[in-house]
């Protein structure tokens, strides 16, 4: 077992143990770490920039930003990596066999590369925005938590798969492709979103959540199956964009109809089914429509990265005190859970 329980005082070494240790600030920030049984990374920054390499063990991130840009490793099916800090692993490259959870508030904030072999668990508050998530195999991802995956980028997942958006507006304002099942069941978990089925061989949308698809664009392609399942309020203000009629059908309680039949000789009011159900408003996709909603993509994406720059600029400045010694004491003793008085920040 090795302990790092000083500020600074693994910093850039090799350890290779069955247990380490990294407690305290900085600790084991650029270390290369080969551990058997657990790494614990509970200090500030304690293991930043740091490579960790495990087969039989797993990775806990504890720390307010204890694994910033570091790259971990996991090459077992039963271990995985943990980032239950706040921050705990924001700009991280991660590759786990089993799973990542993304427990900490901003957990696995705007991490450059997660690549899980299992399911990917975003259940902080704001657990994986804008992460980067490469699907490496039989990936279920659950974003439980608010804002959770708010403009997260999914390269695919398999078609056996599903994005599961069941926190407030845990899929908010992203545009998805490739991931032919996504469930909304969270409130207003879709809002402003884009969902594109292009390059699948079936998709499927449900929205049960209240208001889960709010400003939701959903584009069925020709030829590709579009199902699309709605529960109460979940499907109210949503839109779908179609190239064939015969492609979609809309699912409620039970029922399965075509679009004809679902969405225009059943309505009561405007778009409202006599049993509860709200229906999506229906428009033919043509070219100009295309253009006009990959503007207002453009004009999302932009208005995200102007956000996430302004999220790096915050972070990156902290208050500034009376000089470089008395910034670390304070961070050390504020992270690693010693009291401080709310005064020493003044």
């Amino acid at each position: 077992q090795t302990l790092c329980n000083c500020a600074s005082s693994c910093t850039s070494t090799t350890i290779s143990d069955s247990i380490i240790e990294c407690d305290s600030f900085e600790s084991c920030e650029g270390s290369a770490l080969t551990v058997s049984t657990r790494l614990n990374c509970d200090g500030y920054e304690s293991c930043e920039d740091t490579l960790v390499t495990t087969d039989t063990a797993n990775v806990y991130c504890s720390g307010y930003r204890a694994c910033l840009d570091a790259t971990i490793d996991v090459f077992n099916g039963v271990y995985s990596a943990n980032c239950g800090g706040s921050n705990g692993c924001r700009d991280a490259h991660i590759e786990s066999i089993y799973m990542i959870k993304c427990s900490g508030n901003y957990g696995c904030y705007s991490a450059d590369e997660l690549r899980p072999y299992n399911d990917l668990q975003c259940t902080g508050h704001y657990g994986c925005k804008y992460a980067q998530v490469y699907g490496g195999g039989a990936t279920d991802i659950y974003c439980d938590g608010s804002y959770s995956c708010n403009s997260i980028y999914i390269n695919s997942i398999e078609d056996d798969k599903t994005l599961y958006c069941r926190g407030y507006r845990s899929c908010y304002s992203t545009t998805f492709t490739g991931i032919s099942s996504i469930k909304g069941n969270g409130y207003y978990s879709l809002e402003d979103s884009t969902i594109d089925n292009i390059g699948l061989t079936t998709s499927y949308v449900g929205l049960t959540g209240y208001y889960a698809g709010e400003g939701l664009d959903i584009k069925c392609r020709d030829g590709i199956p579009c199902r699309i399942y709605c529960d109460g309020y979940g499907c109210k203000d949503t839109t779908i964009y179609y190239d064939t009629k015969s492609d979609v059908t809309i699912a409620s309680n039970g029922y399965i109809s075509s679009i004809d039949t679902a969405c225009k000789l059943s309505m009561f009011m405007d778009t409202y089914y006599s049993d509860s159900v709200w229906c999506p408003t229906l428009i033919k996709l043509t070219s100009e429509i295309e253009a006009e909603l990959e503007k207002k993509e453009a004009t999302r994406a932009a208005k995200n990265a102007k956000e996430s720059a302004q999220d790096e600029f915050k972070e990156e400045n902290e208050p500034l005190f009376e000089s470089d010694e008395r910034k670390v004491e304070f961070q050390a003793n504020k992270f690693v859970g010693v009291g401080y008085n709310n005064n020493d920040m003044n």
